[in-house]
């Protein structure tokens, strides 16, 4: 896993990259974009669901391509 990413957050899907905040912190249940310039930016809050999604994910050590998979389907904003 990269460096940068925090301890909490889960990197959930390459190509693009995104990467969720379950920390219990200020960006708890966030999910971010990796930006072009290497920054991580938030793009939308994840329902409990996805977030339970998200822990299984981390437990499983599952890593989604982007190419195939996203990992949110709800009706919030979209990242990129």
């Amino acid at each position: 896993m990269d460096e940068e990413i925090k301890t909490g957050w889960v990197k959930v899907q390459i190509n693009p990259e995104r990467v969720a905040c379950i920390d219990g912190g200020q960006w708890h249940g966030w999910l971010f974009m990796r930006h072009s310039e290497g920054q991580l930016v938030s793009c939308q809050k994840l329902s409990d669901w996805e977030i339970m999604q998200v822990e299984d994910q981390r437990d499983d050590g599952i890593v989604l391509d982007g190419g195939h998979n996203v990992i949110s389907k709800s009706a919030g904003a979209r990242c990129g």
